[in-house]
């Protein structure tokens, strides 16, 4: 399975529901579906072309997430079958693993029927079916429609990044670095794509240098901090702070340091995050 871009599909989305805000005056257009057979309908809905990979994603009130990624997006119609490059995921709430469309019991289509470069919106149907890799468990999502979606075409920079931090004592390096602003975040994602291991920053555009303390952003913490070891565990900072050194806000680059501990409410799993570092373009 392209493990990678089951990643991709769950860093996108958890960092670009984190830039939003409940006071978000721009349309977001509608994402529904039913699944398993149930209503699901998207409160926060949002999309993203960068580099060649669409990504769309919608957050339901109660937590759980709809996301769905297309490279090479110069087509109108997609299918999704195991180990494809296309995937879709559905994470239920409080969830620590995924389902996913490109794994062995995974099918499904994306069709847009209406693309608009002039506005930035794009509308189509979905449906899929994906699998937990975990467990081997189906969930069947189906009518899948979403209309009037705005998506923005630079969300992320990949250049001159560069990013450090040790991980439980042990220096890691990403192989991937960039970073993006969305809805007044600045999002800083440092990855490893044939691990799943990534790192997560998000920081209020405005940000002056000084020192901040790092918490989860899934209870609402301003800056917050995001560990995954792997593409089916979720970890947030716990604990940690983060000293800005540097934020030129009109050539968009961001320096600082960090540290965190990253866990989970609902995983065993934690880790130690240290002697962190980073210089990005956003």
């Amino acid at each position: 399975m392209k493990t990678h871009v089951v990643f991709s599909l769950l860093l996108f989305s958890t960092l670009f529901f984190l830039g939003c805000s409940q006071d978000d005056a721009s349309p977001q257009g509608k994402m529904t579906a039913k699944i398993d057979g149930q209503h699901w309908s998207g409160k926060e809905v949002g999309a993203a072309l960068a580099q060649g990979t669409f990504n769309l994603s919608g957050k339901a009130a109660d937590g759980s997430l709809i996301t769905i990624t297309l490279q090479d997006f110069t087509s109108d119609t997609f299918y999704l079958y195991p180990n494809a490059d296309h995937a879709a995921v559905w994470l239920p709430a409080n969830a620590g693993s995924s389902f996913v469309s490109n794994a062995p019991g995974g099918l499904g289509y994306v069709i847009f029927s209406e693309i608009n470069t002039t506005d930035s919106l794009v509308s189509g149907t979905f449906e899929f079916m994906a699998e937990n890799p975990l467990s081997g468990e189906t969930v069947f999502v189906s009518e899948g429609e979403f209309t009037n979606v705005p998506f923005t075409s630079t969300i992320a920079h990949v250049g001159e990044n560069t990013f450090a931090v040790k991980i439980d004592g042990v220096n890691w390096s990403p192989t991937l670095i960039s970073g993006s602003k969305v809805n007044g975040k600045i999002n800083i994602v440092a990855s490893n794509v044939s691990t799943g291991r990534s790192v997560g920053l998000y920081i209020p555009v405005a940000v002056d240098p000084g020192d901040y303390t790092l918490g989860d952003p899934l209870f609402g913490a301003t800056y917050g901090g995001q560990y995954n070891p792997d593409n089916q565990t979720f970890l947030s900072a716990n604990g940690g702070s983060l000293t800005i050194s540097k934020h030129d806000k009109t050539a968009r680059i961001i320096e600082g340091t960090f540290h965190f501990d990253a866990s989970s409410l609902f995983n065993p799993a934690t880790a130690t995050l240290t002697e962190g570092s980073f210089s990005i373009n956003y």
